[in-house]
């Protein structure tokens, strides 16, 4: 059989040819809308359950649609399902649905899909034939491995009033991040070949151009030097917070686990898209949707039993995102005791909750629990690995590499000392090392078992 290579996967020639069809666009109108010079994109990505943030997003969005008379859409790069959340799970993402209709009566959504949209689901076709029968417009750049056939397009046109604006979608292509069963079935395109070889033929006719990007700000970086003035990228599956703004095109990764959106504020003047940002942060009080808050408290009350209701501490201390990283690291560093301390940032789901910690709350605090384990390094490795750790922290767009290890380290590192370092079971594997430690060596990593498993550990210190 004649075979050919698309975005880097081989496939049968006849395949390769109803690939060339997902470049194809799709043109839709939203509503009634009337001439208008500006338009609003609310940005989000990774939100994975985040029921304490949910409603005040949806009760924020309702308010701020009936006081701006700009049209508006909201955006979804990704990853809204959690199946590691014990309710999402036991009621097949309920909530998640009902949140997503709730926004769509607000504002067109446009949806790209991640890879945990299929977490309830073994065909992932179903994911998206329910986002559009509720007038979702869904992205996808995911395609059937055998046939070719598109998972949603992967490019559409949305009309708003005389504008026409086009949105592409990218996915991840970690396989080991998605389920067995879509890793059978769906080919995922190879991000920087798919920049290389399909990004021309998507850009085309359009007052602007939005790409939802799936896979990484390593390739939002490929797509800031491709992608016209005036454009937009929204990141995601990093669990980043990081913006570029230069030279008309803004860039920008908005959290995790529904901490913030992003809303960039479009004005065409002279048929050119002039652009502006603001963040909202939504741990600061917003006005919740009481139906979908009701909603929330109603599954849980029906699907958290005993075990995952029991106390585990009394939280007076800590704070947000950033402090509840801190507060993890910090104890387990202290509870291995090797020199260096790693953890990977997307092991980290909500900040702990002020007052009783539950069970619940801890799985959705520490979303991947297991033993830390325990290598040794030279100190010219370490000092690699320090290097390529801590990138919250790294104010140059550039110098991020995407998900990254948060780390501890000796105050004086000499290049030819022995180092021991310990790691979440994410990081050892040997597939992940060069990512996050930055070293060609595979480290020989054994478990830490006698100081507690990672949720074991923190649970012990919250008081």
């Amino acid at each position: 059989m004649k075979k050919c290579t698309l975005y880097g996967i081989h496939y049968p020639l006849i395949t390769c040819i109803a690939l060339a069809m997902l470049l194809s666009t799709a043109c839709t109108s939203v509503g009634e809308i009337k001439e208008s010079n500006k338009l609003q994109l609310i940005c989000m990505a990774d939100i994975h359950s985040a029921y304490r943030s949910l409603p005040g997003i949806v009760g924020y969005l309702e308010e701020y649609s009936s006081r701006t008379e700009d049209p508006i859409v909201i955006l979804i790069n990704g990853d809204l399902f959690e199946k590691g959340n014990t309710v999402s799970d036991k009621t097949g993402g309920a909530i998640e649905w009902k949140f997503l209709e709730k926004l769509q009566n607000t504002a067109p959504v446009v949806f790209n899909i991640g890879n945990h949209e299929g977490a309830f689901e073994d065909d992932l076709r179903l994911v998206v034939d329910r986002m559009e029968s509720l007038g979702i417009v869904v992205l996808s750049n995911i395609a059937d491995r055998n046939t070719g056939q598109a998972l949603a397009p992967n490019s559409q046109i949305l009309q708003f009033g005389n504008k026409k604006v086009r949105f592409i979608g990218m996915a991840t292509d970690q396989e080991n991040t998605y389920r067995s069963s879509h890793r059978e079935k769906w080919a995922f395109p190879n991000p920087e070949k798919f920049i290389e070889t399909a990004l021309d033929t998507l850009i085309g006719e359009g007052d602007l151009h939005v790409v939802l990007n799936h896979s990484g700000i390593r390739y939002d970086q490929l797509l800031v030097e491709k992608l016209p003035r005036g454009s937009v990228i929204l990141g995601g599956h990093d669990h980043l917070t990081a913006t570029y703004e230069s030279d008309g095109i803004i860039a920008l990764h908005t959290g995790w686990w529904g901490s913030r959106m992003d809303i960039v504020s479009v004005h065409w003047e002279n048929k050119k898209a002039k652009l502006e940002r603001t963040t909202v942060n939504t741990n600061c009080g917003l006005p919740e949707d009481g139906e979908l808050k009701d909603f929330i408290e109603e599954k849980e009350s029906l699907f958290l039993n005993e075990s995952h209701r029991k106390i585990r501490g009394v939280n007076k201390f800590v704070s947000g995102h950033e402090e509840t990283k801190a507060f993890v690291l910090n104890n387990l560093h202290r509870a291995i005791g090797t020199d260096a301390t790693l953890i990977n940032n997307t092991t980290f789901g909500a900040p702990l909750p002020e007052g009783n910690v539950r069970e619940y709350d801890l799985a959705n605090t520490i979303r991947f629990d297991g033993y830390m384990k325990k290598a040794t390094v030279v100190g010219s490795d370490l000092i690699k690995i320090m290097k390529l750790a801590n990138q919250s922290y790294m104010p140059d767009w550039n110098l991020r590499t995407g998900e990254y290890a948060l780390g501890l380290f000796p105050t004086m590192i000499y290049e030819d000392s022995i180092y021991s370092i310990s790691v979440n079971p994410w990081m050892a594997l040997p597939e992940n090392q060069k990512q996050f430690l930055g070293i060609d060596s595979s480290l020989h990593f054994v478990p830490v078992k006698q100081a507690g498993t990672i949720r074991g550990i923190t649970a012990a210190q919250i008081h």
